[in-house]
């Protein structure tokens, strides 16, 4: 009974609170800061994260229900991705030196992504302090990452430096027999300054009479707080479901500073988008010399349904596929499919330390 109590406390504001809560996040500060989170080399490998399959530090952003059955530490970790269209930018290259060129070569770049040049990278590390054990996990991590706008002949960089800390807390809510039910809940501070180059033309860069580098300032610094919910069902040790509130409520207060860390105006407070994701995983093998899984996921479930949040993406977007080999506990092979692209990645722990790799697509576009 004082277990069923739990559920019911732990589901009550999603259920009967949850679409208010959403309302007032989603629409009382006006447009919505980007979620506060980190990459991951494995994860995207196999389709991108997994809300039922998640065993490792990243269970801090993907779902805290998973820190009931994870165990384990990290010191520190230095992950570094970047992006682009190989063909386009084989374009770019052959224009330079033509203003007319390569503004058209550009024009190509946006034409299906609301203004983004398919170009730019992203960091995580090097610190990746934390540990999960016993149903508690926490953690300290950075990330830099950037990319590119244009706005007809001029070329914009924005970049983001964060730092986010996670705590979080799992237990198990049911037992019996072969199924199991772990609610997790999510707390976590986080910090982000920006910087930005500003709209500089085309023709200045190429000239030589301009420099993106020149042209960098401090854009606004944001501070604040938020929380996820998570649960996590097992049948037996293969197959598992799970579902994630991230940021089932998360705030900012976004702070406009100058070139010399000086406030410029008063401090505003903004918010970050809740999304709903679920997916399941099932363990074909499960032995001390192989382990191979499958997972499938729908992400952003919630605003699917509310188009004026949502814009006109294509929901067949937000499916995701995976599947994961690992050989002798040691060697992975992974591949998977994420936003309609296919991923494939690689992986060897050699227990000291573990190196990923992955190669995946990105939709900055809409379909």
């Amino acid at each position: 009974m004082k277990r069923f109590l739990y559920l019911i406390i732990f589901f009550l504001p999603l259920f009967f609170g949850g679409k208010a809560l959403f309302a007032a996040g989603t629409y009382a500060c006006g447009t919505s800061l980007p979620p506060f989170s980190v990459p991951s080399a494995r994860n995207a490998g196999m389709g991108g994260s997994h809300a039922a399959y998640t065993d490792d530090i990243n269970s801090l952003f993907i779902n805290p229900a998973a820190l009931r059955t994870t165990s384990t530490f990290s010191a520190t970790e230095l992950s570094a991705g970047v992006y682009g269209d190989s063909r386009g930018l084989l374009r770019i290259m052959k224009a330079m030196g033509d203003t007319d060129a390569l503004a058209d070569a550009l024009g190509s770049f946006v034409t299906n992504s609301n203004g983004a040049i398919p170009m730019g990278f992203d960091v995580r590390g090097p610190i990746a302090l934390g540990n999960i054990k016993n149903g508690w996990g926490w953690g300290v991590f950075n990330r830099f990452y950037g990319g590119a706008l244009a706005t007809g002949r001029d070329l914009r960089i924005r970049a983001n430096l964060d730092l986010m800390f996670n705590l979080g807390y799992a237990f198990r809510a049911v037992n019996i027999g072969v199924h199991t039910l772990d609610l997790g809940v999510m707390g976590k501070v986080y910090g982000r300054k920006t910087f930005d180059s500003g709209s500089v033309p085309l023709a200045e860069l190429i000239a030589g009479k301009e420099t993106l580098r020149s042209r960098f300032t401090p854009a606004p610094v944001t501070l604040g707080a938020g929380m996820d919910l998570g649960l996590q069902y097992r049948l037996a040790h293969n197959f598992t479901a799970g579902l994630v509130v991230q940021d089932f409520f998360s705030l900012g207060v976004v702070i406009p500073v100058d070139l010399n860390g000086t406030v410029t105006s008063s401090p505003y407070p903004d918010n970050i988008r809740p999304t709903v994701n679920i997916g399941l995983s099932y363990k074909l093998i499960d032995n001390s010399l192989f382990t191979w899984a499958v997972m499938a996921d729908y992400r952003d479930l919630y605003n699917l349904f509310r188009q004026r949040v949502y814009g006109s993406r294509n929901g067949w977007l937000n499916l995701s596929l995976g599947t994961e080999l690992i050989l002798f506990k040691h060697i992975a092979f992974r591949a998977g499919m994420n936003e309609m692209l296919p991923t494939v990645g690689i992986g060897l722990d050699l227990v000291v330390f573990k190196v990923d790799a992955a190669f995946y697509g990105k939709e900055l576009g809409n379909e």
